[in-house]
């Protein structure tokens, strides 16, 4: 035991002085998604400000950031299903660490949980909840008879996948009586952190309604975006030039594709419109039908035309952010944020999203973008002639979202993220 882990007995100790380590827990590391990529963010970030970072994960994929101080692999973090001796196994890591602050992230295995939680004279321990493994079995919340899902977990949720209402998107997982056990006596580790963490006030109003005992423990934390405003000039395009509209994520059913291409059909202005699609194609049959739709848009609109560019990295990706007329999240599932939204307003693009989940956390309608029914076609087909159609309008839309985006530059979020450590109590 540590010096300054042996000073206290009690199993959680509020440390007003700066900080100076964190231990992020989570399933994975490197190069992945959203999650891994707050952690290279918020690593670099602080490396800055002279805090060490160490990783404790599941698997590293790719280049883990090269600001980590340490990076350690316990793998019983990469199941989804506990794993015997995996809470110890990591609770042995963090001893050695002795961390100012314990950062949860995704992580499946509450004896992970009560195991940090038990460490004596431990730092804050805070749980960033990133999405919705907590409290549904598919982790989308979307349902194919109502959309958007607002079902506390429970066995009811069993008799929905069951019936087939509930969309998945991994159909290959078992999601039986005991995958529900364990998720929710995983939930009930809400209690055991010091303080809860979430992405947007639509995360924050979830968890409310399904933990209704969290209270004070539960705090908004904006996520900070990876693009930064003043650092990125926007490349102009000619008037001559094609308009082009950018749809960036997954290429799976709930986020919208195909609402999208079907709406660009009867999209009409008297530039030419070029869709460019940026993103990982995870489910083939649904992206057959996209192209299928999207020729049938081209052959009604003889003015749009369709580019596929693949995935992209960071670099790519924010190049493509930049050169964006408008950027489009069609999300038909509650999003818990919608980081490419956020990414892309600070990039200066108009922003057009779906009024679902936590993209209206910093997307204010008709103030910094536009917000539209999921799957209203109609509605999209007119919110992105109306931008195209007026440039003006969507200047005034894109240089709001430019001074709406200082307010979550890293900076402000971790002096956030310090208080809250600051005001954690066990």
């Amino acid at each position: 035991m540590t010096a300054r882990m042996a000073a206290s007995a009690s199993s959680s100790v509020v440390d007003r002085r700066a900080w100076r380590s964190v231990v992020h827990i989570n399933e994975k590391g490197g190069s992945f998604g959203g999650t891994e990529e707050y952690i290279t963010l918020l690593t670099s970030a602080l490396a800055g400000r002279g805090v060490q970072s160490h990783l404790v994960c599941g698997l590293v994929a790719g280049d883990a950031s090269q600001d980590l101080s340490s990076v350690h692999v316990v793998e019983g973090l990469r199941s989804r299903r506990p794993r015997p001796g995996t809470g110890d196994a990591v609770a042995a890591v963090v001893r050695e660490i002795d961390p100012d602050v314990i950062y949860l992230h995704n992580v499946f295995d509450p004896a992970v949980v009560s195991s940090l939680a038990a460490l004596e004279g431990r730092g804050a321990l805070l749980w960033y909840v990133h999405d919705h493994y907590l409290t549904c079995l598919t982790e989308l919340r979307w349902r194919r008879d109502v959309g958007s899902c607002a079902q506390r977990l429970g066995r009811g949720c069993l008799t929905a996948i069951d019936e087939g209402h509930c969309v998945r998107r991994f159909p290959q997982r078992t999601l039986d009586l005991a995958e529900l056990e364990d998720r929710t006596t995983l939930a009930g580790s809400l209690f055991d952190v010091d303080a809860v963490v979430v992405v947007s006030g639509y995360m924050r109003s979830l968890l409310e309604a399904a933990e209704p005992r969290l209270g004070a423990r539960l705090h908004l934390l904006r996520r900070p975006v990876r693009v930064r405003v003043s650092q990125r000039t926007r490349q102009r395009s000619r008037a001559s030039d094609p308009a082009v509209v950018l749809a960036a994520g997954r290429i799976t059913a709930e986020k919208g594709l195909s609402v999208l291409l079907e709406a660009l059909g009867a999209v009409t202005t008297a530039r030419p419109v070029e869709l460019r699609i940026a993103g990982i194609i995870e489910d083939d049959h649904f992206w057959s039908e996209c192209r299928r739709i999207g020729d049938e848009a081209m052959a009604v609109n003889a003015r749009l035309s369709i580019t596929y560019l693949g995935h992209l990295d960071y670099e790519a990706m924010d190049e493509q952010l930049t050169g964006a007329d408008i950027v489009v999240i069609p999300s038909q599932w509650p999003e818990p944020l919608g980081a490419v939204a956020l990414e892309a307003m600070a990039a200066g693009s108009a922003v057009v999203a779906s009024r679902i989940g936590g993209l209206d956390t910093v997307l204010v309608d008709h103030h910094n973008g536009l917000l539209i029914e999921p799957d209203d076609v109609a509605a999209w087909t007119d919110a992105i002639t109306s931008l195209l159609a007026h440039p003006e309008r969507a200047r005034r839309l894109r240089d709001q979202a430019h001074r709406d985006m200082s307010s979550v530059e890293i900076e402000h979020h971790i002096d956030a993220l310090d208080e809250i450590r600051q005001n954690a109590s066990g």
